[in-house]
């Protein structure tokens, strides 16, 4: 039973594949909002990893992120993923990056865990 409380953190460095002017999200050379969306999903599927049974896994279905602040390239930073919540199989997390200047965005994500099978066969009738 995956409990909540469970927590992951991780530092990175904006590369230029990470930016807004990369990724088309916008021009500048800063942290992308969806590349700090992708990084949170990336770091709940880890963190969720031992936890789940070999049939099961979990989808994404909601994302909410505030992006206060803007971290350049070449630039240093962290985001610490919570699992704050479990109801049944809705999984909510919050969130937290950060750089040295501090906090540079927050939200919630929330999951669903899945049957693998089943997802995967219903999403082939549709």
């Amino acid at each position: 039973m995956i409990k909540k409380g469970l927590k992951i953190s991780k530092e990175f460095t904006v590369d230029e594949e990470d930016t807004a002017r990369s990724i088309g999200s916008g021009t500048l050379e800063v942290l992308a909002t969806p590349r700090i969306v992708q990084l949170v999903e990336n770091l709940c599927v880890i963190l969720l990893k031992d936890e789940m049974d070999k049939l099961t896994t979990t989808v994404g279905s909601k994302f909410d992120i505030n992006h206060i602040s803007p971290t350049f390239l070449k630039r240093s930073f962290k985001i610490e993923v919570t699992l704050s919540k479990v109801e049944d199989k809705k999984l909510t997390f919050t969130f937290e990056a950060t750089d040295q200047a501090g906090e540079i965005a927050n939200g919630t994500h929330i999951r669903y865990i899945v049957d693998t099978g089943r997802f995967l066969m219903n999403a082939s009738m549709k």
